[in-house]
């Protein structure tokens, strides 16, 4: 019996850890692809973490994702078809989340359903401590254009995940 369960839980694990990228749910459903990089030199732990604000055509706030440290992708999904634009980046406190910094932006795009859009800058977290100053850590980062490589490389690993196909690059 506990074989069993075993084979059983190893099954449901390995099939949990293929299912990882998201699936379309429904025929309007869009996904924005962001590149990110990480530069982080001297701490093992991020001070804080940078958000971007999603703002629709009409200036309505349409979503707010968290840049994440630790893949070099971030996905939004779930906006409806259409044009939307960076209206601003955040970064908050990694202990308390308060805002600590906003920054405006004016990048635009658009999305189109079943489609993986790209977002044309990447966005590069970057980390570091002060020379002049002890226990003094920096964050900041930089929204900057991508060489088509760095796009090609990115779909190559996302191409491993099973419900990429059903996406239409």
């Amino acid at each position: 019996m506990f074989v069993k369960w075993t084979l059983i839980i190893s099954v449901l694990s390995v099939f949990i850890s293929c299912t990882s990228f998201p699936a379309p749910e429904s025929e309007k459903d869009t996904m924005l692809v962001i590149l990110v990089e990480q530069d982080k030199n001297d701490r093992n732990d991020w001070i804080g973490y940078h958000y971007l604000k999603i703002t629709d055509k009409s200036n309505r706030l349409a979503k707010t994702i968290k840049i994440p440290t630790t893949r070099s992708y971030a996905y939004v999904t779930g906006l409806l078809p259409g044009e939307y634009y960076i209206s601003s980046v955040l970064l908050k406190d990694a202990e308390d989340g308060t805002v600590v910094a906003e920054d405006n932006e004016n990048i635009h795009f658009s999305l189109k359903a079943l489609t993986i859009s790209f977002l044309q800058k990447k966005f590069v977290n970057r980390q570091w401590a002060d020379p002049k100053k002890e226990n003094s850590t920096w964050i900041e980062y930089k929204l900057v254009n991508y060489e088509k490589k760095d796009r090609e490389e990115l779909l190559k690993i996302l191409e491993e995940n099973d419900n990429f196909i059903l996406w239409k690059k």
